[in-house]
């Protein structure tokens, strides 16, 4: 799906990436990209709160589903391969490499993206939300991990 502008919507004042917080994978992505980015700029969001819903919908995305990691960059949303290989890049080294995966084009991503994505929690499980985050790196979560 790639990237979506909406007109009036409210700026997110840092990257937010929606998740799906009862994937494992998703969870063990999420981790590693808080250990990982050294600008600490990313925010992390489950796509089961209930801001992610108005956020998704203030852009146009009311419909998507929870196969994707979806990240929401002020007025633009990213989905499927694109958001992922957006967080990768904000890494650091050598991580960020990988967004050099954007040369492939995206229909050969995303094809594999949502063939992973079909089959996480088959593969991966699933956990109670927010369980595989660390305590210390659950400040970069918004509305969920408290405990």
């Amino acid at each position: 799906m790639g990237e979506c502008t909406a007109a009036g919507a409210p700026e997110a004042p840092r990257p937010i990436v929606l998740f799906d917080g009862s994937c494992a994978l998703c969870n063990r992505f999420v981790v590693f990209a808080l250990k990982n980015d050294p600008t600490r700029e990313l925010k992390f969001m489950t796509n089961q709160a209930p801001q992610a819903s108005a956020m998704l919908a203030s852009r146009g995305l009311s419909g998507i589903d929870a196969e994707s990691v979806i990240v929401i960059d002020g007025q633009r949303a990213l989905t499927h391969s694109d958001a992922a290989l957006y967080v990768l890049g904000r890494l650091r080294w050598p991580f960020s490499m990988m967004g050099l995966l954007r040369l492939v084009p995206r229909c050969v991503r995303d094809r594999s993206y949502r063939w992973v994505s079909r089959r996480r929690l088959a593969i991966f499980g699933r956990v109670d939300e927010c369980q595989l985050i660390p305590q210390n790196l659950r400040d970069r979560i918004i509305d969920g991990c408290e405990e």
